[in-house]
């Protein structure tokens, strides 16, 4: 700075937060809250999983839960899957014991062309969760994985 003088910037704020997200992109178990069953940290054949780095693999009586410190808003799960029906449920819990089966917005992103043989990649979703809703379990119907969770709360 010419002559020894500091530029001090004008003070910005406060800035308003609307809402926090979880976001897990099963590379660890640092997110999961608790799970039951078989549910494996997968690393390998990522091109069978468009180029995902990194999954969780559970298959039918795998269970897994997420925690939030508060009102859980929305989510979305991005799985993979052999078949073209949905192997995972989502289910709702304010208290994580009791737990309610919600109705999800499914996506299917499968392409025709089958160069690689893609697992069907899946996404699951529900943009509006009403009440005091602390935690999300996810419950295997039968073979897939798990390459994100994004949970909104406030």
């Amino acid at each position: 700075f010419p002559n020894g003088q500091k530029i001090v910037s004008k003070a910005y704020g406060p800035v308003q937060v609307s809402a926090r997200w979880l976001i897990d992109d099963c590379d660890n178990w640092g997110k999961v809250y608790w799970f039951s069953g078989p549910l494996e940290l997968k690393k390998a054949n990522n091109r069978s999983f468009k180029e995902d780095l990194s999954r969780l693999a559970g298959q039918q009586g795998t269970e897994m839960v997420y925690r939030v410190s508060g009102n859980m808003l929305s989510f979305r799960v991005h799985c993979f899957q052999k078949l073209s029906q949905p192997q995972i449920r989502c289910l709702l819990s304010e208290d994580g014991r009791q737990f309610q089966e919600i109705k999800t917005t499914i996506e299917n992103f499968t392409i025709e062309q089958k160069d690689y043989n893609y697992w069907q990649p899946i996404g699951l979703s529900v943009s509006t969760i009403k009440g005091k809703i602390n935690f999300l379990k996810l419950r295997f119907e039968g073979e897939a994985q798990i390459g994100r969770v994004e949970i909104e709360y406030r």
